[in-house]
């Protein structure tokens, strides 16, 4: 399978999301089972919290299973939410950036996730966080650069882009 066949697959899932809720049930339990493996977990971004003293931590989230992710999505179907692909690029051998704009009524916000594949499905996904908090103005981006999103590493790519994104952990 190639990354072309995923993309075809999460286009197909992604146009389930019109803002009518027109699908059927089934029909969108089929284009599920299509892009998401059967052992798909994803891993929702950072949570900061700011505690009285006005020190910041960090609040790891507690990943999803695939159950879970079935029923938020079938959540922002049923509540008519409406879905466009931003972005969709290939970083490595099997690790795919994505970016949505979601609108839910007068709510717009944008998610952006890194995924492993394996064939035409999702197996791991991790959620970027774009907040302003964390620019970093000092990093530049370009091509003889690291790449700025080496906590991918959680979603286990493996094989030749794993060396790709630990090189920024291990150099740094």
């Amino acid at each position: 399978m190639s990354s072309y066949q995923f993309e075809i697959a999460l286009r197909k899932f992604i146009a389930a999301f019109d803002g009518t809720n027109s699908i059927s049930q089934a029909d969108f339990q089929s284009r599920f089972d299509n892009l998401y493996h059967k052992n798909y977990t994803f891993y929702p971004k950072d949570e900061k919290v700011t505690g009285e003293d006005g020190f910041i931590t960090i609040k790891t989230q507690v990943p999803l299973t695939r159950n879970e992710v079935f029923e938020s999505w079938s959540n922002k179907l049923a509540s008519g939410t409406k879905m466009t692909l931003i972005h969709i690029r290939k970083i490595g051998l099997d690790c795919i950036d994505i970016k949505v704009r979601q609108v839910t009524g007068q709510e717009e916000n944008t998610f952006r996730v890194i995924s492993k594949t394996t064939g035409q499905q999702v197996i791991a996904s991790r959620e970027i966080d774009e907040s302003p908090e964390n620019y970093n103005p000092f990093f530049k981006k370009g091509r003889n650069n690291r790449l700025p999103f080496a906590d991918i590493v959680k979603t286990a790519c493996t094989s030749t882009t794993s060396l790709v994104l630990l090189d920024y952990e291990c150099n740094s």
